[in-house]
This record gives C-alpha cells, sequence and structure tokens, in this order.
C-alpha cells in the first residue's frame, strides 16, 4: 500500500479567511486531526515577499485506519456547522487531484465515493469515479 500527502484546507461561507473565530475553527480541524490520525502535521510554506509562512495540514495516509479515523475527523468537524468546506487536495502520478467536501451536501453516496476513490490511490491505482472530480 503507498503513502500518499493529502494537504487539507477548510473554507467557510460564513467567515473571512482572517476572521478570529474562523482561525480558532481551521484550528481545531488541525488539532483534531493531528491527535486522532496517525502522520497528521502541520507543515509551513514561506510565502514570497512577506515575512509570514502559510500553514496547511498533511495528512500522510498509508493504512485504511489512518483514512478512516481522517474521514471521521472530516464528518465531526464538517457536521458542527453546515456553511464549512473540506478540500483534499494530493498529488499522484504526476498530477494533482483535488475533492471538496460540503457540509451541505455531505452524504453517504459521497463519502463512499470518495472512500472508494482514495482505496484506489493507495492501492496503487488512479483515482476512478463515475462522477466528476471536483
Amino acid at each position: 500500500m503507498l503513502t500518499v500527502d493529502i494537504e487539507v484546507s477548510a473554507t467557510s461561507r460564513r467567515y473571512a479567511p482572517d476572521h478570529p473565530g474562523w482561525i480558532k475553527q481551521r484550528y481545531e480541524l488541525a488539532a483534531g486531526l493531528r491527535s486522532g490520525v496517525p502522520g497528521a502535521e502541520v507543515r509551513s510554506t514561506p510565502v514570497a515577499g512577506t515575512k509570514g509562512a502559510a500553514e496547511a495540514v498533511v495528512v500522510a495516509l498509508g493504512s485504511a485506519g489512518a483514512f478512516t479515523a481522517a474521514l471521521g475527523a472530516f464528518k465531526a468537524w464538517l457536521g458542527r456547522d453546515r456553511t464549512r468546506t473540506v478540500t483534499l487536495t494530493w498529488q499522484h502520478d504526476g498530477r494533482e487531484d483535488r475533492v471538496t467536501l460540503d457540509a451541505d451536501n455531505l452524504d453517504a453516496a459521497a463519502m463512499q465515493e470518495l472512500t472508494r476513490g482514495m482505496s484506489r490511490i493507495l492501492s496503487g491505482e488512479p483515482w476512478q469515479t463515475d462522477t466528476e472530480r471536483s
């Protein structure tokens, strides 16, 4: 089974990206992933032209257990506010793939599709779905 690094980013239709309440909520997602998902960490990347760095939560998925734990954390965090989204981005076979989970439309079919796709990726196969990726 492969290990795939997935960058996790969160957005909200309710808060501006720099709103203190939103920053706290993103921190809670990161903390939940770091405490519950083996291989999850926060990585900082310097931002050109500034003194700061962009932080991203990265989850290294290499087992079904890590994926199940991450999925549970996403569902729990999204379930607390219908205006939230989580976007998962990863590199595979030289291309970038991305899936967005929207709290407003998070249903069993979407979770099954994500589980099926990630299982294929972790097995070294390409992501193939019956529906268009976002």
